[in-house]
């Protein structure tokens, strides 16, 4: 068994070279080439016996999170003729676009300098590199140096920052698209690259009235004032290069009350100069079972992968963030464990009894906030969900090391129930600006960047149909 390993692990890090060279962290110590060369030594010499990793790695498969919330590859096959579009307008008549990505939602890179040992086979040193996502991170045993590389320490007051010592992370393309259009740079998983298409198509550019305000989408609304500045910045300087135009905000998912959020910060006055409306799609604002059973809880259709996955996103601010808001579920059975029932007003003694003390404590410091993502934003909103699909409600499990499997449902999007997705629906009586609510039969909370009749309600808010 410890031959088979060490095979893998040659393999592994053999394959990964090869696939991914211009990504892959090359800049390491002398001691870890050589580790390296040994390993693919082990690796040539027994190519006929080694079980070699997949070049396809469905992200879906891998955990619940991923498969509830990474949108659908149809994201990215918008036509124009799916709209009736009309003619392409002068540059200077389009309204600019700001985009507000969803959890998973743009790219993150990361630097290795002297990083603190946490397996022998993975690496200690290395350039700025992509590691969210590059498919080669979730090849076997790859993977958990992917996991140790991703998990955040939060401090006290907020604060997050890489669990692993001497590793850092930065956010490429604040203000563009690409990185928020497809996730790797192989663009096998877009995200808003269909949109992004359609809108280049009609006379947009990237970089001035088509951009996006990405974020590490892995911390939670305590830790991103930085973010709610730059933002701010954005805007300001998005309305200056498009002749005084005001802009229109589009989000997907968690970027819906991560945007709202940005409004509390900003003054009325402000938001009236700056922003023409907000267009949320599949606005997760008041969570979702999903999250807290991906935090916590062993499903079998993701084997190996869940184990690895889980421990990482149990450092994140952002999953605790979208657990289902206790203002809005209240006493309503969210899961059920050994006997033991939880729900969303005693989530703290869901995290101690699952002896996650850390993640509690990160519970504790983004709650306030999914309150304030409850409140009217203040501008123009269109508000489009699906809805009329079996969602998740409850999860139950013998214990905390058993499969769990769902124990009820409700209407919703088949992520965030109807009571999370309708909270914008209360806008219109708390705000002077209209909100219109766009409920679509039958759409996924992921499909919704690939649904024409979604995308035709921000097509329409920008005069293109």
């Amino acid at each position: 068994e410890k031959k088979a390993l060490l095979y893998r692990h040659g393999a592994s890090y053999f394959h990964n070279s090869l696939t991914t060279l211009n990504n892959t962290p090359l800049k390491m110590k002398y001691s870890s080439i050589l580790n390296v060369l040994f390993l693919c030594f082990f690796s040539a010499v027994s190519s006929s016996s080694v079980p070699r990793p997949s070049r396809e790695v469905n992200l879906r498969n891998i955990h619940p999170l991923f498969s509830h919330f990474l949108p659908s590859e149809s994201s990215s096959s918008l036509t124009l003729e799916s709209f009736g579009m009309k003619e392409g307008r002068e540059e200077n008549e389009l309204t600019p676009v700001i985009i507000i990505p969803c959890l998973i939602g743009n790219q993150i890179e990361a630097k290795l300098i002297e990083a603190e040992t946490i397996h022998w086979y993975c690496f200690n040193n290395a350039d700025w590199y992509s590691i969210f996502l590059q498919e080669s991170q979730f090849y076997p045993e790859v993977v958990n140096c992917f996991s140790a590389n991703f998990k955040l320490k939060r401090s006290s007051s907020g604060n997050y920052t890489a669990q692993r010592k001497g590793v850092y992370y930065r956010i490429p393309g604040f203000g563009e698209t690409k990185t928020a259009e497809y996730l790797d740079d192989n663009q096998k998983v877009p995200i808003w690259a269909g949109v992004a298409n359609l809108l280049k198509s009609k006379g947009y550019v990237e970089g001035k009235n088509l951009r996006a305000a990405t974020y590490d989408w892995r911390v939670g609304p305590d830790g991103s004032k930085l973010w709610f500045v730059k933002t701010k910045k954005l805007i300001e300087e998005t309305y200056a290069l498009n002749g005084n135009k005001p802009v229109a905000v589009v989000s997907l998912s968690m970027g819906g009350p991560y945007f709202v959020l940005f409004c509390n910060t900003v003054s009325q006055e402000w938001k009236d100069k700056y922003i023409q409306s907000f267009t949320s799609f599949s606005g997760a604002f008041g969570g979702s079972s999903v999250a807290a059973s991906s935090l916590t809880m062993k499903f079998t259709q993701y084997g190996d992968f869940g184990d690895i996955i889980e421990p990482m996103i149990q450092t994140w601010g952002s999953i605790p963030f979208l657990m289902p808001a206790e203002e809005i579920f209240g006493n309503l059975r969210i899961a059920s464990v050994n006997g033991t029932h939880y729900s969303a007003s005693n989530f703290s003694r869901f995290f101690k009894d699952a002896n996650l003390p850390k993640t509690l404590d990160i519970y504790k410091g983004v709650k306030p906030f999914q309150k304030m993502s409850f409140a009217a934003p203040g501008v123009k909103v269109n508000c489009v969900y699906g809805t009329d699909l079996v969602t998740p409600l409850a999860f139950a499990a013998e214990s905390w090391d058993k499969i769990a499997n769902v124990s009820a449902v409700g209407p919703g999007d088949g992520t965030c129930l109807d009571e999370a997705l309708k909270i914008c629906d209360t806008w219109g009586a708390k705000q002077n600006q209209p909100v219109f609510v766009y409920p679509i039969f039958n759409m996924t909370h992921a499909e919704v960047l690939g649904n024409s009749k979604a995308i035709q309600v921000f097509l329409k808010e920008l005069k293109l149909v």
